[in-house]
């Protein structure tokens, strides 16, 4: 019975853990840096998007080498849509964390913001209920550079929350 319980709880922490993020490109001409690490978590259970609350989306890294800037944003599946694309610079206050090569950043989402899949067309079903539920994707570019490291999350739900 323990290990039963044992095995419940490790399959538990995983599933509420930070998923972890694609990292992609190589770095460009004189670009010393190295990415791992990387991860990001919202305040909801499953890592997903509260479309009706506002959610806080939380992506970190470790890297090797300089790290000058960043820009972070959202982007929906289908609809192309993007929300809160921001830099962000080591002395930046927005900054949690910048220290031992190690960034930390949290997003605000507010309710109703987040690029949605769904397209238009689709919102509504046949009762005239709007759906909105949808896919959306966290991207960080690296130091501006066109042949930087880029890293994406795995596609992150939006839904509807009690």
């Amino acid at each position: 019975m323990k290990r039963l319980s044992l095995g419940l709880l490790l399959i538990s922490m995983l599933v509420l853990s930070a998923c972890d993020v694609v990292i992609t490109g190589e770095p460009g001409p004189g670009s010393d840096i190295r990415i791992y690490n990387a991860k990001y978590s919202t305040n909801f259970d499953g890592n997903i998007i509260c479309d009706n609350r506002t959610t806080y989306l939380t992506y970190e890294f470790s890297y090797d080498g300089i790290l000058t800037r960043w820009s972070s944003y959202l982007k929906g599946l289908n609809s192309g849509d993007v929300f809160g694309y921001d830099t962000f610079y080591p002395s930046d206050s927005r900054v949690i964390n910048f220290n031992d090569n190690y960034v930390r950043v949290t997003y605000a989402i507010p309710p109703y913001t987040a690029p949605l899949s769904v397209p238009a067309s689709d919102t509504l079903n046949t009762q005239g209920i709007v759906v909105s539920d949808g896919l959306s994707r966290l991207y960080v570019k690296l130091n501006g550079l066109s042949r930087d490291y880029n890293l994406s999350s795995k596609d992150i739900p939006i839904i509807q929350c009690n």
